[in-house]
């Protein structure tokens, strides 16, 4: 009788959630004409700026500008980071998901550098890392590389949403009981929309 209230009371908290928007709802927005920007406009944009002592929180939103990438469309956010280094920056994209309720989804992020003058940027060692659960902080998607940047003082990142395979499956979560007994396995999906932090930090010599 404990198990099958404690079953309930875990299924009335998730199903009391809002429902969020499917996929298929920001089809319109990410394919109207007139918000589609090429990669270099979507570069040379009015910027969100960040610097390596104040790190970034933003999201990708249905009222962002759209970006035209490889085979797919994506909000977009434009970045101007000023660090002073020794041409090379490190920096970290940290993309959480809107886990609430049975429908849970995430942004996986793509990152691009740019020089101020809309010029590609080289970013090694690129790195994704999907981060469980700890205590408030949600799972999360974390992308890492270092950015090449000639010594360039400032310079442009943009922020964009992998659109490639959406509704793709990204993690699942395996819900138990007090006692450890299976209840259901959820799937975490890939989201267009979504809460992202940034992070950048120059090397030392």
């Amino acid at each position: 009788m404990l198990r099958i209230i404690l079953l309930a009371a875990i299924l009335a908290s998730l199903t009391g959630c809002a429902t969020k928007p499917p996929t298929s709802s920001f089809s319109g927005a990410l394919h109207e004409s007139e918000r589609i920007d090429p990669l270099s406009v979507a570069a040379l944009a009015r910027p969100l700026k960040v610097t390596p002592s104040s790190g970034l929180s933003t999201s990708l939103e249905a009222s962002n500008r759209v970006v035209a990438y490889d085979m797919f469309h994506s909000f977009y956010r434009t970045v101007e980071v000023e660090a002073e280094n020794h041409g090379e920056v490190a920096v970290t994209v940290t993309s959480f998901c809107s886990c609430f309720g049975f429908d849970k989804r995430v942004v996986i992020p793509i990152l691009l550098a740019f020089d101020t003058v809309g010029r590609y940027l080289q970013i090694d060692g690129i790195r994704y890392e999907v981060m469980k659960a700890s205590g408030i902080t949600p799972l999360r998607i974390v992308l890492s590389g270092q950015i090449q940047t000639s010594g360039a003082k400032i310079f442009r990142l943009l922020l964009l949403a992998d659109n490639s395979l959406p509704d793709s499956p990204v993690k699942k979560i395996l819900l138990v009981d007090q006692f450890g007994i299976s209840i259901m396995n959820l799937q975490v999906l890939s989201y267009p929309v979504g809460d992202m932090a940034l992070a950048v930090s120059a090397s030392e010599r």
